[in-house]
């Protein structure tokens, strides 16, 4: 890469690729709904969608923020873009300590030393699991969108100045 251009069109092509594991990976939760794994991965299928969406870093300098713009996702699919989203950062990625709803009690054991019980919600980060229909809609729509934006992109980019083995493009 060279070019800011060719890097944006790089990272765009990266996002075509998180979008498209995460389509695939619910695909495959649909067919095996019972196997003792869909949690899990639902969950790596819910942070390979957010994936574009937060922040990646550049490899030209100097460092460019790049992610996917939202408006990327189609307005109907929003409110559920933004659970899951919520879910990656919240649940997933981080554990958010207000998620949980924490109840902690201390008290004095009969042997004199303080005793702490914790008490909190139940979270696995797999409540959008029902919605996996809506999920694999919005990526499919999500991605009508980057694919045009890919094209329109490609078609700006500059000639390499190298050409590539015919081989390697059959």
């Amino acid at each position: 890469m060279r070019t800011p251009e060719e890097e944006r069109y790089v990272h765009l092509q990266f996002c075509s690729d998180d979008l498209n594991s995460a389509w695939w990976l619910l695909g495959e939760i649909k067919r095996q709904g019972d196997n003792p794994l869909v949690g899990a991965a639902f969950q790596y299928a819910v942070i390979a969608y957010a994936r574009p969406f937060k922040t990646s870093y550049g490899a030209l300098e100097p460092r460019t923020k790049l992610r996917l713009d939202p408006s990327h996702v189609p307005e109907r699919y929003r409110g559920l873009h933004d659970r899951l989203l919520t879910t990656r950062d919240r649940i997933i990625a981080h554990r958010d300590v207000g998620v949980w709803n924490p109840k902690l009690s201390v008290f004095e054991a009969h042997s004199g030393r303080n005793q702490a019980a914790l008490v909190y919600n139940v979270i696995h980060g797999t409540e959008e699991l029902p919605n996996v229909d809506a999920i694999i809609e919005a990526i499919e729509a999500t991605l009508d969108s980057v694919y045009s934006e890919l094209e329109l992109r490609k078609s700006n980019l500059p000639l390499s100045s190298h050409r590539a083995d015919p081989g390697m493009l059959s």
